[in-house]
């Protein structure tokens, strides 16, 4: 399951209207079917390491 908060939202008031004035948000992971992310918003090298560190925990469970 993926949670998510995104703080300091900002979006189009003329798009959406209904959500102009929220400015953060919490989405429960088993609404979200997928993320799109600009590249250069996305630090390659820390989800490497945290991928590693999670597949030794698991690896040292077993």
């Amino acid at each position: 399951m993926l949670n998510i908060k995104l703080n300091n939202l900002k979006c189009d008031a003329t798009l959406f209207p209904q959500i102009q004035t929220m400015t953060d948000c919490f989405i429960r992971g088993n609404t979200i079917r997928y993320v799109s992310m600009a590249e250069n918003n996305i630090d390659v090298q820390l989800l490497h390491d945290a991928t590693l560190l999670e597949l030794n925990e698991i690896k040292s469970k077993q």
